[in-house]
């Protein structure tokens, strides 16, 4: 069962198409969509503050390259990622924002995978079945048997 997914994109069809494909899934709980990145900071300082908990699965339309603001949610999620279990966090991409964002140093300790823009149904859901089949390792990292990095 995955409890809590965010889905953090901008883009309002994409986030609302996203929502419908999870919505189908029935080892799905909550659904927690934000439009900005501000919002999902904020979600953070609350789990940071012990108020919250992180979720189990993070889709992020994110563009670290250009907004301050993304660059500081990825800091801020790395942090907790030392103090917690990871959380899987997929970096939804488009053909243009993908390039750069595999580029960018020191974030791909934090990014499981990507996924592309539009996503079938059938990728999303072999991604759902690999985090709800997540094991932890002795360092209390999640480790995904059969999902690629890439």
């Amino acid at each position: 069962m995955i409890d809590t997914i965010w889905i953090i994109d901008d883009d309002e069809i994409h986030q609302l198409i996203t929502r419908r494909l999870l919505e189908r899934f029935h080892e799905v709980g909550a659904i927690v969509a934000l439009r900005r990145t501000k919002s999902a900071l904020e979600h953070l300082e609350r789990v940071e503050q012990g108020a919250d908990a992180l979720p189990d699965l993070v889709f992020a339309g994110l563009l670290p390259e250009s907004r301050d603001e993304d660059r500081q949610f990825l800091k801020r999620y790395g942090k907790l990622v030392g103090h917690y279990p990871h959380v899987p966090l997929f970096f939804l991409v488009t053909a243009s924002t993908q390039r750069p964002v595999r580029r960018q140093s020191g974030w791909e300790d934090y990014i499981t995978g990507y996924l592309s823009k539009p996503f079938s149904p059938g990728r999303l859901s072999t991604v759902l079945l690999a985090a709800a089949q997540a094991e932890e390792d002795e360092g209390g990292h999640r480790t995904f048997p059969f999902l690629s990095r890439r």
